[in-house]
């Protein structure tokens, strides 16, 4: 008897089971069709992830530190739900009862985490930009191939309604053709580099793991703002990156990148520049024709300073001030504002006046937004078995992929040409050397 057979007995006999997921073998929802979720990272992003899913149980949670900002939300949400510092350690007491994780640790450490519990065939909901290299990230898209699991990258934009419109709109063909394309953030790096003076380790966090397969170094508060730290995050591109770019690339379906290029101000050994602008040579999957995409971080001081068919007075900073992305087209521009695009609109206004009564059909499957949203589709896909909207192997690792040459390029301090084919920077042999991490002893992890 398969598990839809065993859903419709139970219905037809008025019973109710309560099994775990290993009953029925690996990456499968319980028979009652709850699905038993485990938290691996509840600090900073609890506020945000950690709801009790409706008709779903969060069996356990995982920190390295006791005094997380997480625990007294946890309190309220779930507290039947265990408490675990090592996640390796939940697995081994916990894992006939846990169907799916979400992780939401620092960047370094989620390939470790992710592909711990890939292995054990546990679904898994990652937060973007899913890894730190593109070498893990291909791991972990081979790894949910090889063990039939379902996946989600946190860019919760993609469930939005932003990158629906953008594709619907541009496919029928209201902006014409492209011309190219700008995103933009008003989040910085580093003015100089961050001094890390070493300091007692608080009793309340286990050091070891939060350093997981990164270099061993003494305790710094500093290093708890993780992202200003190349080893442990990448500063507003790795940060942001994954949530503004996504609404134009997903519109024009593109195919990687085939060569970057980064101005920056002074770039540190160990943190990111104060600021960047990054130019990628994207194809088009439909015609090959390359469109340049910018990327701009660090302020408004560094926000593209003229966008075409925006009005007089209009810029940049008066569409979306904080960020956004604006797709320039040869009949009009379309405007894609906030970190994640929450709609779409054209420029001038006055084209959009014109399509107001004659916008396109919407073809695109959308995720309701007061139903769950992001974290609600993945849910769903682990039940049905289907693919959830940014499902690693086929959505997720390409879109990160494109942020993470950005920061290569940033790092590497030249111009990079890339062979996405066969994972390789053609022109610089010395760059290939940020497509893998840098893996501690017994911190190494392969699908």
């Amino acid at each position: 008897m398969n598990r839809r057979d065993l859903l419709k007995t139970s219905a037809t006999f008025g019973s109710v089971l309560f099994l775990p997921g290993h009953v029925l073998g690996k990456g499968h929802a319980s028979p009652n069709n709850r699905l038993n979720i485990a938290y691996i990272g509840i600090g900073n992003r609890s506020k945000a992830l950690l709801r009790q899913p409706e008709g779903d149980n969060i069996v356990a949670l995982c920190d390295v530190n006791t005094e997380s900002k997480g625990i007294e939300i946890a309190n309220k949400v779930c507290p039947k739900a265990k408490y675990f510092t090592d996640f390796r350690k939940m697995l081994d007491v916990m894992g006939k009862e846990i169907d799916a994780v979400v992780i939401a640790t620092p960047n370094h450490t989620h390939f470790p985490v992710a592909m711990h519990y890939a292995q054990a065939a546990k679904h898994l909901y990652v937060e973007k930009p899913i890894t730190t290299t593109i070498w893990e990230a291909r791991e972990l898209a081979k790894a949910q191939r090889k063990y039939k699991i379902t996946t989600q990258m946190g860019n919760q934009g993609r469930s939005f309604e932003g990158p629906c419109l953008a594709k619907e709109w541009y496919d029928a063909g209201m902006i014409g053709d492209v011309v190219e394309v700008h995103a933009w953030t008003g989040r910085r790096g580093q003015s100089q580099p961050i001094k890390a003076e070493t300091e007692p380790v608080p009793s309340t966090l286990n050091w070891d793991l939060w350093i997981g397969p990164a270099k061993m170094r003494d305790y710094s508060q500093s290093y708890l703002k993780w992202r200003g730290w190349w080893d442990f995050g990448g500063g507003p591109l790795y940060d942001i990156g994954c949530h503004t770019l996504e609404a134009p690339l997903f519109a024009l379906d593109t195919n990687p990148p085939v060569r970057i290029t980064a101005t920056t101000s002074q770039c540190w050994p160990q943190n990111p520049p104060r600021s960047s602008t990054v130019e990628f040579q994207i194809p088009l999957k439909s015609s090959k024709k390359i469109v340049k995409f910018y990327w701009y971080d660090g302020g408004k001081e560094n926000y593209p300073q003229s966008l075409p068919h925006l009005e007089p007075g209009r810029s940049a900073a008066s569409i979306a001030e904080a960020g956004g992305a604006y797709i320039v087209g040869t009949k009009a521009g379309m405007i894609l504002p906030g970190m994640r695009a929450s709609t779409a609109r054209l420029a001038p206004e006055i084209t959009m006046r014109q399509w107001a009564q004659k916008l396109p059909p919407k073809t695109i499957r959308r995720v309701p937004r007061d139903g769950g949203g992001h974290m609600q589709n993945w849910i769903d896909a682990c039940k049905s078995g289907g693919k959830a909207n940014s499902d690693f192997a086929s959505y997720a690792v390409p879109l990160a992929e494109v942020v993470m040459l950005g920061v290569v390029a940033k790092r590497a301090s030249q111009p990079i040409e890339w062979d996405s084919a066969n994972m390789q920077i053609t022109n610089s042999a010395e760059a290939n050397k940020f497509l893998r991490p840098y893996v501690r002893k017994g911190w190494e992890y392969q699908a």
